[in-house]
């Protein structure tokens, strides 16, 4: 094998196993919260910091989405989390970590209340979502990986 294949496949497998952005595309994740334990919305919010420090320690940067559906919603109900200081010094700290609530949870949880949807307080800068689900197709279709805690 000539020389410079040589020196091309070494880099190519150094870049990969070390796990430099040199080669990567943009980073991108998903933690999709489906269940309203504490254990759950505690592990999502560890996640998304480890994973940012975990790359920055490679200066790259890592654009996260936390994404709550079914009972999982309850981590960004202002009426029922017990996480909100944790996400508001999660987005202040790490200000490529968005929220997003499923609509359809919401809407069934106002049904459920018997309240329209705008009087379910949500936590500062929550995105509603028309579809929870349709939003994670949406985000993986554009490249996030997906987790679940």
């Amino acid at each position: 094998m000539p020389s410079f294949l040589r020196v091309l496949l070494l880099a190519l497998t150094l870049a990969f196993a070390t796990g430099s952005g040199a080669w990567a595309a943009e980073r991108k994740l998903v933690i999709h919260v489906a269940e309203g334990q504490t254990t759950t919305m505690s592990q999502a919010i560890v996640i998304a910091r480890n994973v940012t420090e975990h790359y920055a320690k490679y200066g790259d940067t890592v654009d996260i989405k936390i994404l709550a559906t079914g009972s999982g919603l309850d981590i960004f109900r202002v009426d029922r989390t017990s996480f909100a200081d944790g996400l508001l010094r999660l987005k202040s700290e790490l200000p490529k970590v968005d929220f997003i609530a499923c609509g359809s949870t919401l809407r069934g949880a106002a049904a459920s209340m018997n309240v329209p949807v705008s009087e379910i307080d949500l936590l500062p800068g929550v995105r509603v979502a028309p579809v929870g689900v349709a939003e994670l197709m949406d985000l993986q279709d554009r490249g996030y990986r997906y987790v679940r805690p």
